[in-house]
């Protein structure tokens, strides 16, 4: 009985002991592809399986690959850099041949717009040339011209020193308007004083009133009134214009005279009708305040008018306010009139009632010679003017009151 139980317990262990090896056998397939068995069948071997372990690296091989990388990828650029290079000297190559092409082309084109600038250049500079030399030639002309001019002046000048000294009265009051604007000469007043002194005792009448100018506003030579109305009153005698005006002033003032209201005037209207813009307004002043003659104002409207018609400032802004208010059957009312007047009025603020000197050159006698007009320059001298007269009540239906002239200035 106890041999079964042997047995029975033999066959357990064997079976229990295959089951354990088939599933090891099972397990180290899984696990490794190479088993090893032994030849009983009691005895099994369990396979080797190998395991790899990896070690950490140290900081320089990691820089050591970093750098390694970073070469990499430089060379790998300058690579594709290199290429693109060579395709952009590919390319500029081509568009060189192709350009090389086009401007075979147009060299031909180029060369006749060449021929036929050429010719258009030619043309111009033979238009340049020209214009060139004919403005040279008429700068040479005109120098020549000029120098001419400069020499028949010389001559001229040179020939009126001869005659003046000669007693020449032309000669001499023409060498006398040289003197007092420089002109060939240097400007010296009292060289030209002493000329007209000269031509003056030799009644030259042009001489005889510029030399009372000098002598009344003190030109060249004090202010001297007896000498002054003494060449004045000559000059007046041989029925020179402007000497008559200054008659006037000189009797209006007073100048080495008794003031004389109605001698002043009469001087004054002898001036006025032979066409003195001055006199002409001082006579209208006159018949419109009644100084000097008896008060008409129909004839202070007539020489207004006259006086207006020369353009003389004074005259043309009071018939501009006559006309502004009327004068009844005088003058009627027109404002248009008063208006135009007064913008054709230029501003008058200095009156000389002294008469400008007009020293007009006499014709010379050497040909193709004509000095120009001109008047004696203004010195710092005070000019002597027309009193303000006296005042005149006159009714509102009458005449408005004229504007007296202004002041008079110290001499």
């Amino acid at each position: 009985m106890k041999s079964i139980e042997l047995r029975f317990v033999a066959l357990v262990v064997i079976a229990f002991t295959l089951l354990a090896t088939q599933l090891i056998a099972a397990d180290t397939k899984t696990t490794t592809p190479k088993t090893t068995t032994t030849k009983t069948t009691t005895k099994t071997t369990t396979p080797k399986t190998t395991t790899k372990i990896t070690t950490p690296k140290s900081k320089e091989e990691q820089k050591a690959e970093r750098r390694k990388k970073l070469e990499e990828q430089k060379a790998l650029r300058e690579k594709l850099k290199a290429e693109k290079e060579k395709r952009k000297k590919e390319k500029e190559e081509e568009n060189k041949k192709k350009k090389k092409l086009d401007d075979d082309d147009d060299e031909d084109d180029d060369d006749e717009d060449d021929n036929d600038d050429d010719d258009d250049k030619n043309e111009n500079n033979i238009e340049a040339l020209a214009k060139k030399a004919a403005k040279k030639a008429k700068r040479e002309a005109d120098l020549a011209k000029a120098k001419e001019q400069q020499k028949l002046a010389a001559e001229a000048l040179a020939k009126c020193f001869k005659n003046a000294e000669q007693n020449d009265t032309t000669a001499i009051y023409e060498l006398a308007c040289r003197y007092a604007l420089g002109q060939g000469v240097k400007t010296d007043l009292s060289e030209s004083l002493k000329w007209l002194k000269k031509g003056a005792e030799l009644n030259h009448v042009a001489c005889q009133f510029e030399l009372s100018v000098f002598y009344l506003k003190g030109i060249g030579t004090p202010v001297d009134y007896k000498e002054g109305l003494k060449w004045t009153q000559k000059a007046a005698d041989k029925n020179f214009t402007l000497a008559f005006h200054n008659m006037g002033v000189i009797y209006t003032n007073g100048y080495n005279v008794t003031v004389n209201k109605t001698t002043a005037f009469q001087w004054f209207l002898k001036a006025a009708e032979q066409g003195f813009a001055i006199s002409q307004f001082n006579v209208a002043t006159s018949y419109g305040t009644g100084t000097g003659v008896k008060k008409d104002e129909a004839e202070s409207v007539k020489w207004l008018k006259k006086s207006a018609a020369q353009n003389f400032a004074p005259a043309m802004l009071v018939l501009a306010k006559l006309y502004e208010t009327g004068l009844g059957d005088i003058l009627p009312k027109d404002i248009m009139k008063a208006q135009n007047l007064r913008r054709e009025a230029n501003l008058y603020s200095d009156v000389d009632f002294f008469a400008k000197p007009k020293l007009d050159f006499l014709k010379s006698r050497t040909p193709n010679y004509s000095p120009p007009t001109f008047d004696l320059p203004k010195l710092n001298t005070r000019t002597p003017t027309l009193p303000r007269p006296q005042k005149i009540n006159v009714p509102k239906s009458s005449m408005p009151k004229l504007p007296p002239p202004p002041k008079p200035l110290k001499p």
